[in-house]
């Protein structure tokens, strides 16, 4: 992944001319590498004013006309570093939320760039300009915290832009299967749900019939910006039942068992709260007490 440049304003905007009109940027990241520049905000026309319904949804109304009024659209801008535009695309986004911005790109065998907001993704395709969005989180808190419950943290890219690993204010770390960039899918996971938002969390991605990755990623807190994010096994074999779905038992709420392909060793066993597999040796005891409790249930 190749460095960019980020310029993020949440609360102070910038305003770009826009033929008869301004465009009030929220967000803008720019890609010397690819020669091209991404905006996001919205399109406020000459003679037009940019206001609030008082319904959490954003209006730009006319100052010549008093009953002229449409909804404002959160856009996206590309074009490049000289600025001659290449596409302008639409979002249908007419909440009022400050919260957009551009994160994390990756540009290699293939090219994208996240742009998140509260509680919900979007996937830029820098080969085509296609939008492709808005993924929605699943929410694991029953409300929010606080104003800033939800908002998407710092999202990274995983093995070589096969992942998106990225976190939620007090709703914890997510990630999401991106091989298919225009179908991506949340990865099931597993965790010490009595604190959601730090310590481990284990991703258990299936492949293909009867192969699994097993990932692993934490954060030190809430509002930590960097994740520690590794596999901890990849293209294992696992039985599944006759819906292809894998076979497994979750016992004690940190632990994963999970059949074995061959039957030389039954039972795989994941630590997920440390985030470790358990050892045939050195924890022979704890094997043993959980496979007990497997097989006596």
């Amino acid at each position: 992944m190749k460095t960019i440049i980020i310029i993020i304003t949440l609360l102070i905007f910038s305003l770009t001319t826009v033929g008869q009109g301004f465009f009030q940027v929220n967000s803008e990241v720019k890609l010397t590498e690819l020669n091209r520049k991404l905006e996001v905000g919205r399109l406020i026309p000459k003679n037009y004013e940019l206001i609030r319904d008082g319904k959490g949804k954003m209006f730009i109304k006319s100052t010549v006309h008093v009953n002229d009024s449409l909804p404002s659209h959160v856009m996206v801008r590309i074009s490049d570093l000289d600025g001659n535009l290449i596409k302008e695309i639409d979002t249908k986004y007419v909440w009022d939320d400050l919260d957009f911005f551009f994160s994390t790109s990756y540009i290699n065998n293939r090219k994208f760039i996240i742009m998140a907001r509260r509680g919900a993704f979007y996937i830029i395709n820098l080969s085509t300009n296609i939008l492709i969005g808005p993924i929605h989180l699943i929410s694991r808190i029953e409300c929010a915290q606080d104003g800033q419950s939800g908002l998407i943290w710092t999202p990274e890219v995983f093995n070589d832009g096969q992942y998106l690993i990225l976190s939620a204010i007090d709703e914890g770390i997510y990630c999401f299967n991106l091989d298919d960039i225009y179908n991506p899918f949340e990865v099931e996971f597993y965790t010490d749900r009595k604190i959601l938002f730090k310590g481990n969390y284990f991703f258990l991605d299936q492949r293909k019939e009867n192969i699994f990755n097993g990932i692993i990623a934490s954060k030190e807190s809430n509002y930590s910006k960097e994740y520690q994010s590794r596999f901890l096994f990849q293209g294992y074999r696992f039985k599944v039942d006759s819906n292809n779905k894998i076979i497994k038992y979750n016992i004690d709420n940190r632990y994963l068992a999970l059949l074995r392909d061959q039957e030389q060793k039954k039972y795989f066993i994941i630590d997920y709260f440390d985030g470790r597999i358990l050892n045939d040796v050195s924890d022979q005891e704890k094997i043993v007490e959980i496979i007990s409790k497997i097989e006596n249930n």
